[in-house]
């Protein structure tokens, strides 16, 4: 896990290897670390799990939900399991997105980050999700900056 500042945002990444526990104590990390502005949850899909990967990834989507994050981006073949489970748990629609693309994903992300926001990237690495990672690192050293407010309220 690596943690970076760009733009007054916050990148906490984690993209090499991702199993249910891997995940769940990434999530628990980030939820509890002190943050000025608001916690993004963007996870992938956990590669390999077999019959479990449902539920699995039905627990990230829950747990993210239930830890308090703010906004989730869902990324991957499993995404929409993930945001499912997490508008279930309680989180807003309007606050949850999934794709499958991870162009798609970064836009939505780029147009909703702002500075003092602490964004969690986290997936197996066949999901590739540190190429979102680097597309939001780049706009955000390029248009954000210390009290700057995201393009999209969420």
């Amino acid at each position: 896990m690596t943690v970076q500042r760009v733009g007054g945002l916050t990148l906490v990444l984690d993209c090499y290897n991702a199993n249910p526990a891997s995940m769940a104590a990434a999530i628990r990390d980030v939820a509890r670390r002190a943050a000025a502005g608001r916690r993004v949850a963007v996870v992938g899909d956990m590669l390999e799990l077999g019959r479990v990967s449902h539920a699995a990834h039905t627990d990230v989507g829950r747990l993210v939900a239930s830890e308090g994050y703010d906004v989730l981006c869902a990324v991957g073949a499993q995404a929409e399991v993930v945001a499912g489970a997490a508008c279930r748990q309680g989180m807003a629609p309007g606050r949850v997105f999934w794709a499958t693309d991870r162009e798609v994903a970064a836009q939505w992300l780029c147009a909703r980050v702002g500075p003092e926001d602490t964004v969690l990237f986290k997936a197996s690495r066949g999901v590739r999700l540190e190429q979102v990672a680097a597309k939001v690192e780049s706009w955000a050293a390029a248009h954000l900056r210390a009290g700057a407010q995201p393009a999209v309220a969420t």
